[in-house]
């Protein structure tokens, strides 16, 4: 895997490796060298050109791709950061410069090419604004920060119009919040306009597989799930997965297993628990092929998995999954770093110590690994959380937490601040 490392990458998702693999995405190595040859090329055309350069801004959303998807969430906002300015100021003069157009009355074969390419070059440039909303959007919505994301949407939308997969973004963005109603909405006008381009088609079959309607029925199912309308949830989460079967049948691609945790949820609520099972082993087989075994999705299936072994009464092997995983997603991207999750292990995890310690009437060698191994942890999550603002002193929550003035979504965050805290305190007294 040695490439020229100045050299803009070119296909972002295949790797020679796929088929001994057995992937349908690029393994794991490749995408790591990927996204170390787009910061390299986005940094040479910054320094030759500056940012206020077509060349500098098209190497800048390539090297955002391959951090959005590795999940190097804080050097991805310190990218988008940098580059905003310059997207709106490509905006702002193309707009101005559309409005006073050269050769407006075009009559010669010459006069019509170059407003031709006038008019190519202005959309290029006004493109660069809407697409920076974009991935400003995703990653607000990867940072589980889902009202900025569906601001940067809305504001995408006034630009763009009702396009189906932007629709199917603000869905899923909505669901993360818990508005279903706009969740549905988003996802039936997203439908609505997919059957009108397919209606205007001269191949209706071909233009409708072009459309991602996988997306659009993974949103639905999950609404539909949300209501208690489990099974129409369920027909609709398997329609999706076979949709998505159909689309990657090289191998395996991380949305197989997106979807199948999705459905993996929806079997267990309709007691279905053998199919369940399937589907969260699945689900972590192949995050841990396609994402690697440090990266948050991979850790999401897993206590996905846990959960599960939990509910059928298989403590002891979620027991030592849980542990395993939380030791991995304390190490990922501070920004990726997520607080509830890591609590509710740790309220599982805390539990099992107690349990243990009670049954053995004394602190043991293995309880007390086991303490160590749980307060390693806390304190490597406690580091990210302070990192990016969502940990505080004890004395200082207290105070936070007084003041009537600050928002329902910061004190959620105080409060569940404040859970951490008793948790690694619990941890520290048993240690003492």
């Amino acid at each position: 895997m040695t490439t020229d490392a100045t050299t803009k990458p070119t296909t972002r998702d295949e790797c020679p490796h796929m088929a001994k693999l057995k992937l349908d995405v690029a393994c794991v190595p490749c995408q790591t060298e990927r996204y170390q040859q787009a910061k390299q090329h986005y940094a040479k055309l910054k320094t030759k050109y500056g940012l206020n350069d077509e060349h500098t801004l098209t190497a800048a959303f390539e090297f955002d791709y391959h951090l959005i998807t590795t999940y190097r969430l804080t050097e991805c906002d310190e990218l988008l950061t940098e580059i905003y300015n310059a997207c709106k100021s490509m905006y702002d003069d193309a707009t101005a410069s559309a409005s006073h157009e050269p050769c407006t009355n075009a009559k010669t074969a010459d006069q019509i090419l170059i407003n031709h390419m006038l008019k190519q070059a202005l959309q290029r440039r006004q493109r660069f604004y809407t697409q920076v909303l974009q991935s400003f959007a995703f990653l607000r919505f990867k940072q589980a920060r889902f009202e900025e994301s569906n601001e940067y949407f809305e504001r995408m939308q006034k630009l763009v119009g009702d396009h189906e997969r932007l629709l199917e973004n603000m869905g899923h963005t909505y669901t993360s919040i818990g508005q279903v109603d706009k969740a549905k909405d988003c996802f039936q006008r997203a439908l609505k306009v997919i059957d009108a381009k397919v209606a205007v088609a001269a191949d209706k079959k071909a233009n409708e597989e072009e459309f991602h309607i996988g997306g659009i029925l993974l949103g639905l199912g999950m609404c539909e799930r949300s209501l208690g309308k489990n099974k129409e949830a369920l027909a609709t989460l398997e329609k999706s997965y076979d949709w998505y079967k159909s689309k990657h049948q090289n191998g395996d691609n991380s949305i197989l297993a997106k979807v199948g945790g999705h459905l993996a949820d929806t079997l267990m609520d309709v007691g279905r628990l053998d199919e369940a099972e399937k589907h969260y082993r699945e689900a972590v087989r192949i995050f841990t092929a396609t994402c690697g075994e440090v990266n948050p999705l991979t850790s999401h299936a897993i206590r996905q998995l846990g959960r599960f072994l939990i509910h059928t009464n298989c403590r002891d092997e979620a027991k030592k999954m849980l542990l395993d995983e939380l030791e991995r997603f304390v190490k990922v991207d501070a920004q990726s770093l997520r607080m509830r999750p890591v609590i509710e292990s740790l309220h599982f995890l805390v539990e099992e110590y107690k349990q243990s310690r009670e049954q053995k009437k004394r602190q043991t060698k293995s309880l007390k690994q086991f303490l160590n191994r749980l307060l390693h942890c806390c304190k490597i999550a406690k580091e990210s959380f302070t990192k990016v603002g969502l940990c505080y002193p004890i004395a200082q929550l207290g105070k936070m937490l007084d003041d009537r003035s600050i928002s329902d979504e910061k004190r959620r965050q105080l409060l569940l601040s404040l859970e951490f805290e008793s948790i690694v305190h619990f941890f520290e007294t048993c240690q003492t």
